[in-house]
Formats: structure tokens, C-alpha cells, sequence
């Protein structure tokens, strides 16, 4: 934490408070920078706070002071000493941007806190730190958050009687600019004027974003990217904020918007580059339709081996041979012929032992699942160009830095950059489509999966889900972007109130069945053709033998 210390002060009271703050909020390392033009100032405050400080809390430590034009941004607390007759305010403002946000303090005179405000108005910089403003009767601690448009200025909050901060914002309606995409279900944008400007949007961050802007009492609009680029690799240079950025990931990057509202993956390369607010588990699964032959003569005959199915046809043929010997030596038995009674219950017990087993057979054989051939995105490259493997439109990046350290993505990427249109889908009914036609495998967010499913009742196509990564999704800020800190915090507390789940629910609910078992198993005409031939011949030979019975009795007729 930085301390930015403007004029001089009442040295014991000040020190005394500041001692306070950092003790109650377990700061461990402090340090004071100053102007090299008041260094005696610097050396009595850092004395008295080294006192102090040891008194309440002897783990905390205080280092030794840094001129001002020396400054970097190290570990813990660092306090500056301001000589506004020598010094611009501006100037310590900028050297807060370099620091972490809410670990910057500026103590400031009441006198100049008129000139904070300017400074603030004028600042270019995303800022969120304290103030501990003083006066001879009397301290007050103020929270300031500034974007590049606006900023605000409100008293700190603490728990009870203590120096301990409770976290608290209030962005005093202040107007956010954010740029997207649509990503459904996540983010949905509508009626987009020539500007880019969308009046409607929805999804379920619309309903996060709804409660979070209650929370913190803001406003704010959302632009499409007019190119529907989602910019989440450079266009030329290095992975850094010296490479050249477009799209959307590049416009929060280079600053022209506050924030990105989507599902973002969180990944480590990012974070040199943009602040995250984490919302919700990722979870991506590969998905692929199974590749059934398009006339299968043996489906129904599978639920029992080939040799039950000979000893059963020997059964019916030695039941058909009882009662046909039965019927033909009938009428030589004086007492009637129990025998037909006896084979017909034999029978009978037989189809029903029968039946119930194949039924059973056939329920296990539905519903147990095929064996799977993949188990992740390797086993995938390994069989190309046997299966092909496909991912959705801006998630390049996941692949393109896993290609600089392995030889199969590598040679993935490469097939990708030679022909992206072989590699990529745009939605997720594109992607279903691919898969049913041919033996491809698609890598997908579960979410969106689970939402098109259950917002599509008349959707038939057997799939079989295995799971791919998991991450987290986040909104994405600019680089220490105090916005970053405040939707934090209001997504937990939408998070342990149960809304955020109840939300997520009502936008990805569902379930997929588990990994590498059929999520839907539709049969195809194909498939059921053995029971169509065998219905179809059956009703032929009824038929049959009607023409056959309608002839002959005719034939009696014209014989009498």
C-alpha cells in the first residue's frame, strides 16, 4: 500500500491514525517516499510511524524512505510526502496508477482537498485509493474510484469503531462503456444502430449486470464490435501490451472502453494485459454425434449373442414339431389329448421368460454407453484426418498458446492458420450440424450446450459429451481497472445470497449426461429398418393368405 502525504501535519495525530489503519487491516511493509525538498519532514514522519507502529503491531515494518523521482512500485505501504509549493498533484496521482488499486493513500490538508477534485477531474487514470483528510479538529478517510471519463469521492467506511475497511462502493451513477459480441447464452446483444450503440440486450450477464449496477449505482452501455472480431490475440507482435491489438479484447486493451461484458476465460496470459471480475465456472466438453452406419440389419438382433438367438429359434422350431406331432396323432387318443394343453403353457412361459429378458437387454443396450474413443483434445489431433476437431470463433487463444510448448496442437494451430474455416464454427447449431454429418469432434462451453438443448424441446440428435478443461468466465476491465475490484465484490455477494445461481440456472440450466455416455439416443429409419422388414412381411404373408382364403372359398362356391 502507497501513502501519499500532501502538506504538513500535525505529526502525532496523523501518525497515530495512519498507525492504526495499517495495523488493523494486517499490513505488513510500509514505506515512505518523499521529495528530495522536504526530506526532514519524511525522516520525523517515518520515525514517529516506526514508534508507533511497533507499539500496536510489531510484525509491521516500515523501510527506509525514496525520493519521489526514485519511485517504484514495491510490496505493502509507501508514504509520500507533498510540498505543494514545490510539487503537482497530478503528479502523485499518476505514480498511484502504477500501484495496486486500494493500496494507495493520500493525506491531504482540507485545504487542498479543492485541488484533489481538480487533479481528479483532469486525471486520465483508473485510480481507486484512499484519502485521510485532516484539519486541526479533525480526520476524515474518503474512498476516491476514477475512470478516464469520471470519478468519485466518498467517505471510507470502516467496521465499528476500528481502522478496519469495509469494502463499500458507490459509483454515484456513473456512465460505464463496455464492447462485445453476442456469446449465447451468456450475452445476447440486439438492435445495434450504425454507431454500434445496442439499445437491447440480455442473456444471463444481463441479469448479473442488473444486479450489480443496483449494488453499485451505475449506468451503462454496451457497443458491438463492428467487425465481429473478439481480438483475443494480437494482430502483429508480442503477447503484451506492445503487440497491436483490434477487436474486442483490443479495445479494452488499448483503453477505448472501460470493460468487455462476456464470458472470458481467465487465463494467466491475460492478466499483463487486462483485470478480470470473476463470475461463474467454465466448463468446455467435446461433443460428437456417434457415426452410426446408415442401415444397421442387426440393431435389434445385438441385445443377444448369435448363438442364443440359434438356440431359441431351435426351441420355437421344437415347440412348432411338438404340436404339429400332437395335432396329427390326436385322434387316436380315446381320453382327448392333454399334450397341446402342456406345449401351449410351455410356450407361453418361454416368450414370457423371453420377452422379459430381451427387454431388459434392450433398455441396458440403449442406455449403457458406447466406449468413448476420446478422453481429450489430444486423442482428438491424434486420429486426424480419420475425425477432424473444431472450435468456436474467439477461442483461438487457448489453442495458440498451448501450440508454442506441444508438437499436436502445433500442428493443429497450423492447420488452423492455413485454413480457419476448417477448424472454426460460428454457433452452436452450425457445430451440431458439422458433427452430424460427418466424424467430427467440436469443443464447446457446456453452458451454451445445456441452453440450446433446453430452449430447442423439438432437437434430435444423439450426442455424446466428455469433459474438455475447466476455467473460470470473467468480465474483463482495463489493466487495474478499479471497476475490476468493485464487481468483484458485488459478485460474491450475488454469489452468497444464491441470485447469481438462480440466474444461471434460469440461462444454463439443464444437464448433459455424464462423460462419454449418449446425452439423446435417436434411432434413424436405418436402424429400425429389420423391424419394418420383418412387420412389412408379416402383413404380406397375412395378406397372402387372404387372397389365398378369398379364391378358395369362391372356388367352393361355384363347385356346389
Amino acid at each position: 500500500m502507497v501513502f501519499l502525504c500532501v502538506n504538513a501535519w500535525p505529526t502525532t495525530n496523523v501518525s497515530q491514525e495512519v498507525a492504526g489503519f495499517l495495523t488493523d487491516n494486517g499490513i505488513k511493509f510500509a514505506s515512505v517516499v518523499a521529495n528530495a525538498s522536504v526530506p526532514q519532514d519524511a525522516r520525523r514522519f517515518h520515525c514517529d510511524l516506526t514508534k508507533l507502529c511497533t507499539a500496536y503491531l510489531k510484525s509491521t515494518q516500515l523501510s527506509h524512505y525514496t525520493k519521489l523521482r526514485y519511485f517504484s512500485p514495491t510490496p505493502g505501504i509507501q508514504l509520500f510526502l507533498y510540498n505543494p509549493e514545490l510539487d503537482q498533484l497530478n503528479e502523485y496521482l499518476h505514480a498511484i496508477s502504477h500501484t495496486r488499486v486500494k493500496s494507495s493513500v493520500l493525506i491531504v490538508g482540507s485545504d487542498s482537498v479543492a485541488e484533489l477534485r481538480r487533479s481528479l477531474e483532469h486525471s486520465k487514470d483508473n485510480l481507486l485509493f484512499y484519502v485521510l483528510e485532516y484539519s486541526i479538529r479533525s480526520l476524515q478517510w474518503h474512498q476516491v474510484l476514477s475512470l478516464k471519463s469520471s470519478y468519485t469521492m466518498d467517505k471510507l467506511a470502516f467496521y465499528g469503531d476500528s481502522r478496519k475497511v469495509l469494502e463499500k462502493y458507490d459509483l454515484n451513477g456513473m456512465s460505464i462503456r463496455s464492447i462485445s459480441l453476442t456469446w449465447s447464452p451468456y450475452y445476447i446483444l440486439e438492435d445495434c444502430d450504425a454507431e454500434g450503440l445496442c439499445s437491447k440486450d440480455s442473456g444471463f450477464l444481463k441479469g448479473l449486470m442488473d444486479l450489480i449496477r443496483q449494488d453499485l449505482n451505475f449506468t451503462y452501455v454496451t457497443y458491438v464490435e463492428p467487425s465481429g472480431d473478439w481480438g483475443v490475440i494480437p494482430k502483429s507482435g508480442p503477447f503484451n501490451t506492445s503487440g497491436e491489438w483490434g477487436g474486442v479484447m483490443g479495445s479494452v486493451v488499448n483503453g477505448d472502453f472501460d470493460m468487455s461484458i462476456n464470458h472470458y476465460i481467465w487465463v494467466l496470459d491475460r492478466s499483463e494485459l487486462v483485470s478480470f471480475a470473476a463470475t461463474t465456472p467454465s466448463r468446455s466438453v467435446l461433443t460428437w454425434t456417434p457415426q452410426n452406419p446408415s442401415t444397421d440389419w442387426s440393431l435389434f438382433l445385438r441385445p443377444f449373442t448369435w448363438t442364443s438367438w440359434t438356440v431359441i429359434g431351435a426351441v420355437v422350431a421344437l415347440i412348432f414339431l411338438c404340436q404339429l406331432v400332437s395335432f396329427v396323432s390326436a385322434k387316436d387318443l380315446p381320453f382327448g389329448n392333454d399334450t397341446q394343453d402342456i406345449l401351449s403353457t410351455t410356450a407361453w412361459y418361454f416368450f414370457l421368460l423371453l420377452n422379459a429378458y430381451y427387454g431388459g437387454a434392450m433398455t441396458m443396450f440403449f442406455s449403457s454407453a458406447p466406449s468413448a474413443p476420446f478422453h481429450g483434445i489430444r486423442d482428438v489431433f491424434k486420429e486426424y484426418p480419420a475425425w477432424k476437431f473444431m472450435f468456436p470463433k474467439g477461442m483461438e487463444l487457448d489453442y495458440a498458446v498451448f501450440a508454442e510448448k506441444d508438437a499436436d496442437y502445433r500442428a493443429f494451430w497450423e492447420r488452423h492458420q492455413q485454413n480457419p474455416s476448417d477448424t472454426t464454427f460460428a454457433s452452436i447449431p452450425d457445430g451440431l450440424d458439422i458433427i452430424q454429418r460427418s466424424k467430427t469432434v467440436i469443443n464447446v462451453n457446456e453452458g451454451q450446450l445445456k441452453a440450446y438443448i433446453k430452449s430447442n424441446l423439438s432437437f434430435h440428435q444423439s450426442l455424446i459429451t466428455v469433459e474438455a478443461t475447466n476455467a473460470i468466465g470473467s468480465i474483463v476491465f482495463t489493466l487495474n481497472s478499479p471497476l475490476a475490484t468493485a464487481f468483484t465484490r458485488s459478485i460474491e455477494a450475488a454469489r452468497e445470497s444464491g441470485l447469481l445461481h438462480q440466474i444461471e440456472q434460469r440461462w444454463t440450466g439443464g444437464k448433459l449426461s455424464p462423460d462419454g455416455t449418449v446425452d439423446k439416443m435417436v434411432l434413424t429409419y436405418g436402424q429400425l429398418i429389420l423391424v419394418f422388414v420383418i412387420m412389412s412381411s408379416s402383413l404380406f404373408l397375412c395378406f397372402t393368405a387372404f387372397i389365398a382364403e378369398l379364391f378358395y372359398s369362391r372356388f367352393l362356391d361355384n363347385q356346389i
